[in-house]
């Protein structure tokens, strides 16, 4: 064959394509591209700040409105009498302009993200942005997106989140439905007459049903918008209650997924969220329990997962991501109501895990009498991981063993052996959890809440207190501290765990509020069980005595700040909710006017938040002060709860 008339393949010239070089590779034009670009985005920027301080630009316009509508019950009038007024509409049709693309990217965003807090915050103004001028007929999601679409393929990441977010939200028909012709001052409302789903009921169900979703976005913020109306808050009852705690659960859930109790070393993520949104609804919920004002809010059913809320929102992250929940979290006002007490979290295992590069004999841990090379095998510990919080101003992770853990008890000198390597931070990451919880636990044994002949009281399965003496104190396998008492009434001597029992004319130690008989810790032991062998089963106790153990003020020298451990959650009344008054006059059951007669039909809230219906049996009067009301269940189970805790129906 002659290679002289071979056909050769060439790429086609549909094949080819333009390569973009680096900036960083030295060819012409480079220079005078990077300053035309820095010096157009800083022009860009004063131009922007000189429109705003002019009242001009997208954010100004939202401020005005904000203004025009205020808040609480002006917001209800002025949304009321929405239609109608020129200026809204002109105003709103503003907007809508600088969202065209003839705006520069920053500017359209600004547009986008106002267009969507106005019209799901202010109830009514989505007709009023539909009428512009500057939208074309149809307005459905796609002819909205082609409106404002750009040409030059030059904005940022999140201009295509922003820019769908705001079309579907004037153009969506579902959720505006929902909302439909109601007033804004019935927005909140929850009717329990008619039987029908209130508003907030159908977009709970909205955000279940269409999770991930810009739908769902949309229906968080039309519900952040109603939570700002004072109409919601003005409530209460059972349906109340239960829609206010599923609101809190799912904001709980958006908390949870931003991550904030992560590292500030965290990468971030290319996925644009919608923190705005969060931070409002979250800001909602703060601002409307605080305007509650209820004098027992740490008896409601639902302080729990607010409590929850408030701690995520104190967390440093939260501070970037949710500014103006954060900046309520941490306020004065929720100070009041929820104390703060770990400002600063850390986890002493991340703090021996981050310890690479340092040698285990700089760490003096030979003052706990244990061999330092100790397996955490050879420890028999029932935890795996003990969580710390610790208030701190300053932390430095080389100090923190060395000079503040082990400096309260007597510091022990030791020669070094000629024939003792270094062990490595690697291996002391395993003994160092086992020297810490050694520490703890064996300290932990010198502390007792009660001393012998303390007289005591508990309150057993009939609501009913029960006087005795502390005989003797002892511990149980599972490191429960057991207390014998002996009864004053009949002279038996009966074994309970001290987390039960209540020192006469002491604040120290609260009654937990009694639930159901189910979850009462009064269940006397046998009494001829031995202290050091009573298998225990209540895992409130073991709770209890572990929150005690690593809140005493030997381990608060220890490190300088209060520390205090949390092993589980449970639940509790409030501190102070069954008051003591030591050495005062206490009622006779004679003096006190019951409010509730036998035969009543009552109800109240389980731990879980379930309404428990039933029938009063009996009232009686504690030593303390307190009316306990015994109620029959329609389950057929009987329960002894304080007066405070039951609703009649």
């Amino acid at each position: 064959m002659n290679t002289s008339t071979a056909l050769v393949p060439r790429a086609h010239e549909s094949q080819m394509q333009l390569v973009c070089g680096s900036l960083s590779d030295p060819r012409a034009g480079r220079t005078l591209y990077q300053v035309y670009s820095h010096a157009g985005n800083y022009i860009g920027k004063q131009v922007n700040r000189a429109a705003h301080r002019w009242g001009q630009g997208p954010c100004a316009i939202a401020e005005r409105i904000a203004d025009y509508f205020g808040t609480g019950s002006e917001r209800e009038a002025k949304l009321e009498a929405l239609h109608g007024t020129e200026w809204s509409e002109e105003e709103c049709s503003k907007l809508i302009k600088y969202a065209l693309p003839r705006e520069t990217a920053q500017t359209q965003i600004q547009a986008f993200r106002c267009i969507v807090t106005i019209v799901t915050r202010y109830h009514g103004t989505r007709a009023l942005f539909l009428k512009s001028k500057h939208l074309r007929a149809g307005n459905t999601e796609a002819v909205i997106s082609a409106t404002w679409a750009r040409s030059d393929d030059m904005q940022p990441c999140d201009w295509d989140f922003h820019c769908k977010l705001a079309a579907v939200c004037l153009s969506e028909k579902e959720i505006s439905t929902i909302l439909g012709n109601i007033s804004a001052g019935q927005l909140g409302f929850i009717d329990i007459e008619s039987g029908q789903l209130s508003v907030i009921e159908h977009l709970l169900i909205e955000l279940d049903r269409r999770m991930n979703s810009t739908s769902e976005v949309l229906a968080r913020r039309y519900l952040a918008g109603i939570l700002d109306l004072p109409t919601f808050w003005q409530q209460s009852g059972p349906i109340h209650a239960r829609a206010f705690s599923k609101i809190l659960d799912y904001v709980v859930c958006l908390l949870n997924d931003l991550e904030l109790d992560s590292g500030e070393d965290e990468t971030p993520s290319d996925k644009v969220s919608d923190n705005e949104g969060i931070d409002s609804i979250a800001s909602a919920i703060l601002v409307g329990v605080l305007s509650w004002r209820m004098p027992d809010t740490e008896s409601q059913f639902w302080y729990r997962r607010f409590t929850e809320i408030v701690r995520l929102l104190r967390l440093p992250r939260a501070e970037t991501l949710l500014p103006a929940s954060s900046s309520l979290a941490t306020g004065p006002g929720m100070g009041n109501l929820i104390p703060k007490t770990t400002p600063e979290t850390f986890d002493i295992l991340k703090v021996a895990a981050k310890m690479k590069n340092r040698q285990a004999d700089n760490i003096s841990l030979w003052s706990t009498g244990s061999q330092s090379n100790d397996s955490v095998l050879d420890l028999s510990f029932t935890p795996t991981i003990v969580h710390v919080h610790v208030q701190v101003t300053s932390f430095r992770a080389g100090g923190l063993f060395t000079s503040g853990l082990w400096s309260s008890g007597p510091r022990k000198t030791r020669t070094e052996a000629p024939g003792n390597e270094r062990t490595t931070a690697t291996k002391a990451r395993a003994w160092i959890l086992g020297r810490l919880r050694n520490f703890f636990l064996r300290h932990r044994q010198r502390i007792h809440p009660f001393e012998m002949g303390t007289r005591v009281f508990y309150w057993n399965g009939s609501g009913q207190a029960v006087y005795g003496t502390v005989q003797s104190l002892g511990r149980a396998n599972d490191g429960t501290v057991i207390a014998e008492v002996k009864q004053q009434d009949n002279g038996q001597t009966i074994s309970l765990p001290v987390t039960i029992l209540r020192r006469l004319g002491d604040i120290e130690w609260p009654p937990t509020r009694i639930e159901s008989n189910e979850h009462s810790n009064a269940t006397p032991l046998h009494p001829s069980t031995s202290n050091d062998d009573i298998p225990i089963q209540s895992s409130t106790a073991d709770r209890s005595m572990d929150s005690l153990a690593l809140s005493s003020p030997f381990l608060n020298n220890m490190i300088g700040d209060s520390i205090e451990t949390e092993l589980g959650s449970h639940d509790t009344g409030p501190a102070g909710a069954l008051d003591f008054h030591d050495g005062q006059h206490q009622p006779s059951p004679s003096e006190l006017d019951w409010t509730f007669s036998p035969g009543t039909r009552v109800f109240y809230w389980n731990a879980s938040g379930q309404t428990v219906y039933g029938t009063v049996l009996q009232c009686a009067g504690s030593p303390t002060g307190t009316v306990i009301v015994t109620v029959k269940t329609e389950n057929g189970q009987y329960v002894a709860l304080p007066e405070t805790s039951v609703n009649k129906i």
